[in-house]
């Protein structure tokens, strides 16, 4: 991913939601990025902690007990925050904050209509607040796995947003950041004149749903212990809580001969096929889904090479702090 963008004019900007580990932001900073995306404040908090710099939100921050915090860490780093309504530029005024107007791409989420992109910049300019860019996110594209459908839709999601950000500079806005992207259309995105920055995330670690259709490969295991088999079950010491479904099931590695039924609390049933041999007490890895979330279940991660562990690094940045 580094390497990708290392000789191109767009820049890569880390999402620390995806992994939530300064010693990983901090190779990653050394690979090379322009900065680092969060997803929360507390996110954010943190990495200014670690002495990192020049930091976006790409969120908007709209709870008004907040707004002290915020203004502190703007006093501390180089802040940017999204925004998509007057009400958000409203809530945040004061703050000493950078802001991005977040502009909806196609994904149903946050993002004003490219139409109403022009209000909510002029919303920040009464308001004080300087203006520094757009943003928007093409997640919509992601959930296609045929690679040249999914590039079309990236592409039409990145024309809008260039599209916005040449309105708004005709308008006078000084418009430097156009920030985009994701780990399945980094490339794609990154290589999409007028777009200056990806914010990609995933790659770092990597799961089962995003290694379908990428050349990253999942570095992200889950260690677990066989505690029972009984026929054509067998049971696995580690469930809901220790990493998320949302993306579907985890997977087991391609040399175990069983299939993994359904997770419960504390509990995962595989049904065995011939050839399973695993007793109760062995040991069984689990390749989740879904990295974020199952990261910010964790309180450390342990970084293996071969069979040793050689550091133990701690998910400083799970939960909201």
């Amino acid at each position: 991913m580094h390497s990708f963008f290392a000789s191109r004019p767009c820049s890569l900007r880390p999402h620390f939601k995806a992994h939530k580990t300064p010693a990983i932001a901090h190779r990653q900073a050394a690979a090379g990025c322009v900065g680092f995306t969060t997803a929360t404040l507390g996110e954010a908090e943190l990495l200014a902690d670690e002495g990192f710099d020049d930091l976006l939100i790409a969120n908007e921050i709209c709870d008004p007990t907040k707004m002290q915090r915020l203004a502190d860490l703007a006093g501390r780093v180089a802040l940017t925050v999204a925004v998509d309504s007057s009400e958000a530029v409203d809530l945040i005024k004061g703050t000493g904050v950078r802001v991005v107007v977040d502009i909806n791409v196609g994904m149903p989420r946050c993002g004003v209509a490219p139409e109403g992109a022009l209000g909510v910049a002029r919303a920040a300019a009464d308001a004080g607040l300087e203006l520094v860019g757009v943003m928007g996110y093409e997640g919509h594209a992601t959930v296609i796995e045929d690679i040249a459908e999914r590039a079309k839709v990236a592409r039409a999601s990145m024309a809008i947003l260039i599209g916005v950000a040449d309105e708004l500079r005709a308008q006078g806005f000084a418009i430097d950041i156009v920030s985009g992207g994701s780990t399945l259309t980094y490339d794609v995105t990154g290589g999409t004149e007028g777009v200056t920055e990806v914010q990609a995330g995933s790659y770092a670690l990597m799961d089962t749903e995003f290694a379908k259709s990428s050349p990253f490969e999942e570095a992200l295991q889950c260690l677990t212990t066989v505690l029972s088999t009984q026929g054509r079950l067998a049971v696995l010491d580690a469930g809901l809580k220790t990493m998320t479904i949302d993306h579907g099931n985890p997977k087991l590695p391609e040399d175990v001969s069983a299939d993994v039924l359904y997770l419960a609390d504390e509990h995962t049933s595989l049904v065995v096929r011939e050839g399973f041999d695993a007793k109760p007490g062995e040991r069984m890895w689990l390749r989740p889904s879904h990295v974020d979330p199952t990261v910010n279940l964790h309180d450390r991660l342990y970084a293996f090479r071969d069979e040793r562990v050689e550091e133990v690094w701690p998910v400083s940045g799970r939960g909201y702090g």
